[in-house]
């Protein structure tokens, strides 16, 4: 879709699952005004519409009879929308439960039902305690407040403060939850971040005297955090067996909180897709077995979770069946990710599907089947851009110059090279890619078969002294080159060079 077809209330509608869909044609026809109906026909207009067109809308409002300018006839359905959701999600969650517990709170002290307040109140503080919502429990200590200077029938000033002591413990809980949340943040972005500096990033990181001890983290989400952060540590370092132990203890946290693995799904199912990578890493495949389990018998009552679910679980299985040389189940398992990249794509996001649609470019790649490889490639380079997953953007094309040199296509060759050249010079390009920049230039040059091997030698000898060969995509290519050198299999090579086995040569 392009930028210029994007439109919010678009997305909105394509956002909701069909029960939410269903749901508002219900709330529409039972909340129907004016015009309700025709509301509701031009929301399902928007639905069927695979891109946003405003002259189609513009339409199909004149001959609905709606005199309501376009701005603000989308404004008054996306209204119309909100509200049905608010009455879908009332309930739904421990959060809307409670919000409309401060409701109850607020009638009660209106109409001077005390009792009945303290009751509520009780009850209410349980909840918000156990699902640790620290907003929720601050305005129910404004109305602990509110009902003491009420009912207090000795000393006042004794009670508010008991009070006032309480919320600052939470506002100091709070805070020390956010600071937390705060490094967690801070280490993720130095984890995605590349270079030589960041294991120096990380241990400056490490010296904040929060991250000194478990013992400073005050609530349940601070030490998950905590061990968030130490296991992310280990994995840039290298120390894969204790970001194992971390991240094990992050998951043994939420698994004895089952109630917040109900509320927070979603946020369960993303640790098990980490602790899934962190296990791959360690050979751990017992384990990795049972997390697999987990992710995909965790709480699904949306379309959303079923997506998560397919996401995680699909992606971690076919890296560790490539990862072990499992050729035969990694082919087994591309069907299944057409059929959910198809039923789930758009509520994916962008960079879910780029990592799907390389995986299985990369499989066909090694493959040397190079046909579908190509099929996957244009999935990724004849899109609109994204600054998403640039990474697999910029390698996609890298190897789609390798298959046109494969096919001995000089001219579009040529043509491609300074077409990817400049694409490059635009957004950005890596190592790896000039290094394959420069064997394509060398190979346009190349006169004869030693001078191709040379150029391959070249190309095979840059990834081999380079950091590029602790990189996946430089695992890829070093394993193509070497198998165009030896004619042996990219499949058997792969596996010996993740063995350290760099120093191939042709034979003969």
């Amino acid at each position: 879709m392009s930028e210029a077809k994007k439109d919010d209330l678009h997305e909105l509608i394509h956002a909701l699952d069909p029960a939410e869909k269903g749901h508002f044609s219900k709330f529409a026809s039972r909340h129907a005004v004016k015009d309700g109906s025709n509301y509701e026909q031009l929301f399902q207009m928007l639905a069927r519409m695979p891109e946003y067109d405003a002259d189609a809308v513009t339409s199909e409002l004149e001959r609905l009879g709606i005199a309501t300018p376009l701005p603000a006839a989308k404004n008054h359905l996306k209204t119309i929308i909100l509200q049905a959701m608010r009455e879908y999600n009332s309930g739904r969650t421990t959060h809307s439960r409670l919000l409309k517990g401060l409701e109850n709170l607020a009638f009660l002290y209106e109409k001077k039902q005390y009792d009945l307040l303290r009751k509520e109140l009780k009850r209410l503080k349980k909840i918000a305690e156990l699902h640790v919502e620290h907003h929720i429990l601050f305005k129910i200590g404004d109305y602990e407040s509110k009902l003491h200077r009420e009912t207090a029938q000795r000393d006042i000033v004794e009670g508010m403060e008991e009070i006032l002591s309480e919320t600052q413990a939470q506002s100091k809980a709070f805070h020390n939850q956010l600071q937390f949340e705060h490094l967690r943040d801070k280490m993720f972005v130095i984890a995605n971040k590349a270079g030589s500096d960041r294991e120096k990033a990380v241990n400056a990181l490490l010296t904040t005297e929060l991250l000194a001890s478990e013992g400073n983290a005050l609530t349940l989400f601070s030490k998950i955090y905590y061990h968030q952060i130490h296991a992310t540590a280990h994995m840039i370092k290298g120390q894969n067996q204790a970001a194992q132990r971390k991240y094990g203890a992050v998951v043994s946290l939420y698994e004895n909180a089952p109630h917040l693995i109900e509320e927070f799904p979603s946020t369960y199912r993303r640790i098990l897709g980490n602790y899934l990578q962190i296990c791959s890493h360690t050979g751990d495949y017992e384990i990795w077995e049972q997390i697999l389990a987990k992710v995909r018998s965790s709480p699904s009552n949306q379309l959303a979770d079923k997506a998560e679910i397919f996401s995680i679980g699909h992606n971690a299985e076919i890296l560790l069946r490539m990862e072990t040389a499992n050729w035969e189940g990694a082919a087994s398992l591309i069907p299944a990710i057409q059929s959910g990249l198809a039923a789930y794509g758009h509520i994916l996001r962008k960079s879910t599907v780029l990592a799907f649609q390389y995986n299985i470019a990369t499989f066909y790649f090694l493959s040397e089947q190079y046909p579908d490889c190509n099929k996957w490639l244009r999935e990724i380079t004849e899109v609109p851009r994204t600054e998403q997953r640039m990474d697999i953007q910029r390698i996609a094309k890298v190897l789609g110059l390798l298959l046109i040199w494969l096919k001995r296509d000089y001219d579009y060759l040529e043509y491609e090279h300074r077409s990817v050249t400049r694409y490059f010079e635009n957004w950005g390009g890596g190592v790896l890619e000039q290094y394959a920049l420069d064997f394509v230039q060398a190979m346009l040059h190349a006169r004869d078969a030693a001078s191709e091997c040379t150029a391959l030698e070249q190309f095979r000898d840059s990834i081999a002294g380079s950091e590029m060969k602790s990189n996946p995509s430089g695992l890829v290519l070093g394993a193509w080159v070497i198998g165009q050198l030896t004619r042996d299999s990219p499949r058997a090579i792969i596996v010996r060079l993740k063995e350290g086995e760099w120093n191939l040569r042709p034979h003969g």
